[in-house]
């Protein structure tokens, strides 16, 4: 596993950090980006898997049609800044760049934060075939050589 699956920040337990929270980074214009998720939280420090690593398997949302599939599954493989998009709707007719969005299905995910853009989505097979569901390549939105800070989205009870 390469230096861009995982991060180690100074902030754990005793910052209120919780596993399952999503790190969000922003662009230079201000828009948020998913970079990861908290994998592993310790008193004063956090593990958080990137985009970019395997083992992260969140719900997303293509927005031109509001399609919905799963991040790293689909059985294609990371390619170079590209990652899988599994799970997608037979019916899916994807939009060359169309934005992909997480959906707020996981809970510590907050729905709406951009996760990337479609490069392509396989062709459907036809009638004769036993595939369920589409996959595509999508490339992230977060460059992590260039992220400065992160935000922790964490969640507060409602009073």
């Amino acid at each position: 596993q390469h230096w861009e699956g995982v991060l180690v920040i100074n902030r754990g337990l005793e910052s209120g950090i919780r596993p399952g929270a999503a790190a969000v980074t922003v662009t230079p214009d201000g828009r948020p980006i998913l970079a990861g998720v908290v994998r592993q939280v310790n008193r004063n420090s956090s593990e958080i898997i990137t985009v970019y690593n395997p083992s992260l398997q969140c719900s997303v949302r293509l927005t031109a049609n509001n399609a919905v599939g799963i991040l790293h599954s689909g059985g294609r493989r990371s390619g170079v800044n590209s990652v899988p998009v599994g799970f997608l709707p037979m019916t899916l007719r994807s939009m060359p760049r169309e934005a992909v969005f997480t959906t707020g299905y996981e809970n510590g995910i907050p729905a709406g934060i951009k996760v990337g853009e479609m490069l392509s989505v396989e062709e459907n097979p036809g009638l004769f075939t036993n595939d369920l569901h589409l996959s595509g390549m999508m490339e992230p939105a977060a460059y992590l050589g260039s992220i400065r800070f992160l935000m922790i989205c964490c969640r507060t009870e409602m009073r």
